[in-house]
C-alpha cells in the first residue's frame, strides 16, 4: 500500500510542479506559474471590474516569490467598457485573442517590441484609434491566413485611424495593412528595409512620411502594393512633399517599386552612379514628363514606366541591351522613340498602347522583338525592321497604323498576330528567308493588296490572312515552293480573298504543277478563280483538302497520272466538276470514272497524247498558245529540255526539244 501511495506521489509531482493558481495583485487578476515563475494577467472575475488606467507590471511578488508577467490571456479584458488606458510592459511576448474586445472606451495601445504573437481581434469592436507599434515580430508576419490574421486589420479592428511603426521595426510583412480602410497616413521609419507583398492593398492612404531619402532607396518592395506611395500618390520628406527629384550619387541602384505611384514629380534626375532600375521603379508616374537613363544602365526592366502617361521624353543610352516586358506600357505622352544600336531584346508588350508614338527607330541589333510589343501603337505608320532580327514575336504590330513594312533577310519566323488588325497596311514582302507564319498573321488587315511570298515558307498558320478582303493579287518567285507549303486552313492562304496568283509578276491563267510535286497539299489553290485549266503531272498522287476549289473562267483540268490520285475532302469545288472538263489517260478514263471525287466531273475524257511525250528536233516549230517550263515558269517559246505547251487546238503536251 505504501509503495502504491509512493509511486502516485511521484507520478503527481509533474502536475503540481506546472500548476497555475489564480491570483490578484494590485487589482489585477493573473494565473502564477510556480515551476517556471511566470505570471499571465486572467479576466477578472467580475467582468467589468477593469477600469480606468490600468498599468500592467512587468512582475510580481507572490507569497515571497517573484513572476514575470508574459503574456495576457484569451479576453483578459473582454468587455472592460470603461477601461480608457492600458500600459503594457516590455516583458509580454502574447495578447490573446479578443483581450481588449469591446473596450469602447480604450482609445490607443502601444504594442512593446517584446510581443511576439497578438490573437485575432484581440482589439476588435474597440474604441482604438491608435496604435503604436514598436514589435518587428507582430509588424513583420506575413498575413493572410486564418493562423496570423487576413492583417493586422482582423487584430486591432477596422476602426484604426493612425499607425505609429517603431524604430524596432525592420520589416512590413505581407498584407499587413491590407483592408485598413481608415488609415489615410503612414510614417515609414529608415529601420525599414523591406515591405512584403500587398502591404498596402485596399487601404486609403493619402500620405506618406519618412524622414531620409537614402533609407527610403535601401527598401525593398515586393510589388507595386507593398510600397504605401502607391496608394498614397504623395511622398514627405520631414513634412515637405516631393515634387522634383534628384538622386544623390551615392545611390547606386534603384530597387523594385521604389517610386510607384508617385504621381507629384515632373522630373527626376537618375545620376551616373546608377546602375539598375528595377522592376516597376516608375510605374504610375503620372506626373513624370522627362527622364534619362544613366549611361551604365544596361537593361530596363519590367513595367519600369508603365502608364507613366505624362512622359513625352526618354533618352535610353548605348549600354542598353534588353528593354523587359510591359517596360513602357500605355506611356500615351510618347511621340517618338529612338532604340540605341546596343539594343538586342524588346520583350512582351514593351510599348503596348503607345497609342500616339508616330515614328520608332530599332537598333542595328535587335534581334527580337516580343509578343505585342508594339500592339496598339495606332499612330505608327511605317517601320524599319533591321537585319539583326530573327523573330517577329506574337501580335508584335498588331494594331498598329502601319502602311508599309520592310521585312528583312534575316528573319525567319513571323508569329502569331505579329501583324493583325493593321487597317492600313497596304502591301507585304515576305522574304525568303521567312519558313513560318503563325495563325492570325495578317488577319483583319483591310487594306491589304498586295502580298509576296519567299520560297522559303513551309508553313502558314491558321487564318493567317482572315478577312483581307481587299487582297488582289499573290505574288511567288517559284511554283514548286508554293505547291510545297503547308496551308493550315482556307483563310491561312491568301488566295482565298486575292483569287489571283502571280509567277514572277505574270498572272497564272494555266496552272502547270511541277513533275517533282507529288502531292497537291490542302488549300494550295484554294481560291484561285482566275484559272482556266490545271495540268496535273503523272508524279502527283493525292490531291488535298480545297486544294483546287475556285469557280469563274475554269474549262480544262488536265491529268497525266495513269493511277488515279487520291483525294481528300471537297478537293475539288462543285463548279469546276460541273463545268470543266477533265482530261485523262485514255486507258484509265473508267478508273476516275468510278473514282471518289473524280466521278464528279460532268465531262471526262481522253488526254490527245496519253503519253504526254512527243519526240521532236530542235528545228520543229509546234504551234502554241501558252509555253511553260516543267517547274511552272512560264516562257515565250519552248527550249532545250521538257516543255509544259497549251497548243492552239485547246491540248496540252509535254514535248522535249533536243
Amino acid at each position: 500500500m505504501k509503495k502504491q501511495l509512493l509511486l502516485l506521489v511521484f507520478m503527481l509531482l509533474p502536475l503540481m510542479a506546472n500548476a497555475q493558481k489564480a491570483v490578484e495583485i494590485d487589482g489585477i487578476y493573473y494565473y502564477v506559474s510556480w515551476s517556471s515563475k511566470i505570471a499571465e494577467v486572467k479576466q477578472s472575475p467580475d467582468q467589468d471590474k477593469y477600469s480606468g488606467d490600468i498599468v500592467i507590471p512587468s512582475s510580481i511578488t507572490y507569497d515571497g516569490d517573484d513572476y514575470v508577467v508574459t503574456s495576457i490571456k484569451y479576453q483578459a479584458f473582454y468587455e472592460c467598457y470603461n477601461l480608457t488606458s492600458i500600459t503594457i510592459p516590455n516583458t509580454v511576448t502574447s495578447i490573446g485573442s479578443e483581450a481588449f474586445r469591446n473596450c469602447w472606451n480604450l482609445t490607443s495601445i502601444t504594442i512593446p517590441a517584446s510581443v511576439e504573437e497578438i490573437g485575432i481581434q484581440a482589439f476588435e469592436n474597440s474604441g482604438v484609434k491608435k496604435v503604436v507599434l514598436n514589435s518587428n515580430a507582430i509588424v513583420s508576419k506575413d498575413y493572410g491566413n486564418i493562423q496570423v490574421g487576413t492583417s493586422l486589420e482582423s487584430i486591432f479592428g477596422g476602426q484604426v485611424e493612425e499607425y505609429i511603426l517603431g524604430e524596432e521595426v525592420t520589416r512590413i510583412g505581407r498584407m499587413a495593412f491590407e483592408s485598413c480602410y481608415n488609415l489615410t497616413t503612414i510614417n515609414i521609419p529608415n529601420s525599414v528595409t523591406s515591405i512584403g507583398t500587398n502591404a498596402f492593398l485596399w487601404s486609403n492612404l493619402n500620405s506618406v512620411h519618412i524622414s531620409d531619402m537614402e533609407s527610403w532607396y535601401k527598401i525593398q518592395f515586393e510589388n507595386a502594393e507593398s510600397n504605401p506611395v502607391y496608394i498614397a500618390n504623395h511622398l514627405y520628406v520631414n513634412g515637405e512633399e516631393i515634387k522634383d527629384l534628384e538622386i544623390p550619387n551615392s545611390v547606386t541602384s534603384i530597387g523594385n517599386y521604389t517610386f510607384a505611384g508617385f504621381k507629384a514629380p515632373t522630373s527626376i534626375i537618375i545620376p551616373n552612379s546608377v546602375t539598375s532600375i528595377g522592376e516597376g521603379a516608375f510605374l504610375d508616374c503620372t506626373g513624370l514628363s522627362s527622364i534619362t537613363i544613366p549611361n551604365n544602365v544596361t537593361s530596363i526592366c519590367k513595367e519600369t514606366f508603365k502608364n507613366c502617361s505624362n512622359l513625352t521624353s526618354i533618352i535610353i543610352p548605348n549600354s542598353v541591351t534588353k528593354i523587359e516586358e510591359n517596360a513602357f506600357v500605355a506611356c500615351t505622352g510618347l511621340t517618338s522613340i529612338n532604340l540605341p544600336n546596343s539594343l538586342i531584346i524588346i520583350g512582351n508588350g514593351a510599348f503596348y498602347g503607345c497609342e500616339n508614338i508616330t515614328s520608332v527607330t530599332l537598333g542595328n541589333s535587335v534581334t527580337n522583338i516580343g509578343k505585342e510589343a508594339f500592339s496598339g501603337c495606332t499612330k505608327i505608320t511605317s517601320i524599319d525592321i533591321p537585319n539583326s532580327m530573327t523573330t517577329i514575336g506574337q501580335g508584335a504590330f498588331m494594331k498598329c497604323g502601319i502602311t508599309s513594312v520592310i521585312i528583312p533577310n534575316s528573319v525567319t519566323r513571323i508569329e502569331d498576330e505579329a501583324f493583325a488588325y493593321c487597317w492600313y497596311l497596304a502591301s507585304i514582302d515576305i522574304p525568303n528567308s521567312v519558313t513560318n507564319i503563325g495563325k492570325k498573321a495578317f488577319n483583319y488587315c483591310d487594306k491589304l493588296s498586295s502580298v509576296k511570298i519567299g520560297n522559303g515558307i513551309t508553313s502558314i498558320g491558321e487564318k493567317a490572312f482572315e478577312d483581307c478582303t481587299n487582297l488582289k493579287s499573290v505574288h511567288i518567285t517559284d511554283l514548286e515552293a508554293w505547291c510545297r507549303i503547308q496551308f493550315s486552313d482556307s483563310q491561312s492562304n491568301p488566295t482565298k480573298w486575292a483569287h489571283r496568283l502571280y509567277l514572277n509578276n505574270e498572272e497564272i491563267k494555266d496552272l502547270v504543277i511541277p513533275e517533282t510535286i507529288t502531292s497537291i497539299n490542302d488549300y494550295a489553290f484554294n481560291g484561285c478563280s482566275k484559272l482556266t485549266s490545271v495540268t496535273i503531272p503523272n508524279s502527283v498522287t493525292s490531291i488535298g483538302t480545297y486544294a483546287l476549289s475556285f469557280y469563274d473562267d475554269f474549262t480544262d483540268l488536265y491529268c497525266y497520272a495513269e493511277q488515279v490520285p487520291s483525294t481528300k475532302k471537297y478537293a475539288f469545288s462543285n463548279s469546276i466538276c460541273e463545268y470543266a472538263t477533265l482530261h485523262v489517260p485514255a486507258n484509265s478514263i473508267e478508273a476516275y470514272k468510278n473514282a471518289e471525287q473524280w466521278r464528279n466531273f460532268g465531262n471526262i475524257v481522253a488526254l490527245t497524247d496519253p503519253s504526254g511525250i512527243e519526240s521532236t528536233t530542235a528545228t520543229q516549230q509546234p504551234t502554241v498558245v501558252e509555253c511553260y517550263t516543267i517547274d511552272g515558269k512560264h516562257i515565250n517559246q519552248p527550249q532545250r529540255g521538257l516543255n509544259i505547251i497549251k497548243m492552239n487546238d485547246g491540248t496540252t503536251r509535254k514535248v522535249v526539244v533536243k
